[in-house]
């Protein structure tokens, strides 16, 4: 079973993975992203804010009203604890894992799970950690729905034993053991497939062969334990803020609704990144307006050599000299996500060359002919 899983995680690593945008790094910010309404149009099913700390016996209530499911408890596996709590969040260092209400993704065939969580060194080496997992245990042979962030993070998932019909989807990159990061897994009980988001961006994809409906048993859902309990793997070290299981496949925009701010500031640095505008040019020229998950307003340090117009058009009038003018976008998230923890602006330098005189118009127009 070990050998097993140990080649597939070096395939895995062989493989190449997806690339993403860089992810602007921000001091983190203690305030939960996760929805907390069971009737809210993310059909969310537990959401659990560690943030706020234990009552002093372990138990962390679940702060979706009318759910189904009940506390998590924070235990060694025989006793529940008392958990440790900083920077608000819990500290998993080794002595206990969080249990979890039995059942959360049963008859789901599809489904989502976001946890806010900083990484730990400990997970790079040595034993084998996951994240979390919901579903029965791996031994077993009853399916399961595990991340790990092993030396590289991954999700996989499988309805039967390990090795055997197990599908594994790396990411392009690891979680920040720096700073806190909202990772998403999402799977598509129609397509089967099973995505992988850090704040909002996608960082790895693809297509599994079952669904959590199709596990045989639903009673071993943790954050921090392994998959195989009693194997010899070790307890997942790291912070944990929130952690959130939906009813259904969360779209990309749907995913931003549940970001904390930091999380905002990075996936709208991100999409600020994407933005273009040209280094030098005499025309007048378009302007982004939005990003997926934001509106854009520009300011112009120069108006008289580029004016932003209302329409968002850069307007340009070339000046008796060269000038070179700072257009700064801001970005302003869209209504229902969070405020970002920081400004999310981006600037940019376009030349505007002098208005050229007669002789400097003709020796253009020369330059540009072309002759055969």
């Amino acid at each position: 079973m070990r050998l097993q899983r140990y080649k597939q995680w070096c395939s895995i690593v062989a493989a190449t993975a997806m690339s993403m945008a860089a992810i602007t790094a921000i001091p983190a910010s203690a305030a939960s992203g996760l929805e907390t309404t069971g009737t809210d149009n993310l059909d969310t099913l537990v959401s659990y804010d560690f943030s706020k700390g234990d009552d002093g016996q372990g138990t962390v209530s679940n702060a979706v009203a009318g759910s189904a499911f009940g506390n998590a408890t924070i235990t060694n596996g025989t006793t529940a604890l008392k958990g440790d709590f900083s920077d608000g969040a819990l500290v998993m260092a080794g002595g206990y894992y969080v249990r979890l209400p039995d059942g959360i993704l049963k008859g789901r065939q599809s489904a989502t799970v976001s946890v806010e969580v900083k990484n730990g060194t400990f997970n790079s080496s040595g034993p084998w950690t996951y994240l979390w997992s919901l579903g029965g245990t791996g031994q077993e042979a009853q399916g399961s729905w595990a991340t790990s962030t092993h030396t590289s993070l991954y999700t996989s998932i499988t309805s039967k034993a390990n090795g055997e019909g197990e599908t594994y989807f790396s990411a392009s990159r690891n979680l920040s053991m720096t700073q806190f990061e909202t990772l998403t897994a999402t799977i598509d009980g129609t397509t089967k497939q099973v995505t992988l988001y850090i704040d909002g961006q996608q960082v790895g994809s693809g297509i599994a062969n079952t669904t959590p409906a199709d596990f045989t048993a639903q009673d071993h859902d943790v954050i921090g334990e392994s998959r195989y309990p009693n194997v010899g793997d070790g307890l997942f070290r790291g912070e944990i803020r929130s952690f959130a299981v939906y009813g259904k496949t969360l779209t990309a925009a749907q995913i931003a609704q549940t970001l904390p701010g930091s999380g905002i500031t990075n996936l709208l640095s991100a999409q600020a990144a994407a933005i273009t505008v040209p280094t030098s040019t005499r025309e007048d020229f378009a302007l982004a307006s939005t990003t997926p998950d934001a509106s854009i307003s520009w300011i112009s340090s120069d108006p008289q050599a580029i004016a932003i117009e209302p329409n968002g058009t850069a307007a340009v009038a070339q000046q008796l000299t060269d000038r070179t003018v700072s257009l700064t976008a801001t970005l302003t998230p869209n209504s229902g996500l969070k405020q970002p923890s920081h400004p999310v602006s981006v600037t940019f330098s376009v030349l505007v060359p002098k208005v050229l005189d007669g002789n400097g118009a003709k020796q253009t127009l020369l330059n540009a002919v072309s002759i055969p």
